[in-house]
């Protein structure tokens, strides 16, 4: 675990950030790779994003901006939310209104699970 400092950003290697919000959500950030400038922040390389509301989103990139609340990336990612699996070849994120959008889409939907929780 290695961190360089300079005048206008922070570089990591094989890091892990932790944001806590108003909202009582704590988002963990894991990479091989951190940048962070003010609030936006760069992770390459074995990119796992965690969210204690229950999403987890692996990936090779990630752009995130902690300010906004928002974040995508152009590689693909696999997307666990809720017990249920969504992969793609990218995607974009909003948390101010939980919006996700993906190109290239897989949506894997745990028949099985819905049944028993119904029953």
């Amino acid at each position: 675990k290695i961190a360089a400092l300079f005048r206008n950003k922070e570089e990591f290697s094989d890091a892990i950030i932790v944001q806590r919000g108003n909202d009582e959500i704590t988002d963990t950030m894991r990479a091989n790779y951190i940048e962070k400038k003010e609030d936006f922040v760069t992770l390459k390389n074995d990119v796992r994003y965690n969210r204690s509301s229950g999403m987890v989103l692996s990936t090779n990139e990630l752009y995130v901006d902690l300010e906004n609340k928002t974040g995508y990336n152009n590689k693909p990612f696999e997307l666990i939310l809720e017990g249920q699996r969504l992969t793609g070849s990218n995607i974009y994120f909003n948390f101010n209104n939980n919006y996700f959008k993906a190109d290239k889409t897989h949506f894997e939907i745990d028949i099985d699970k819905e049944n028993n929780e119904t029953n």
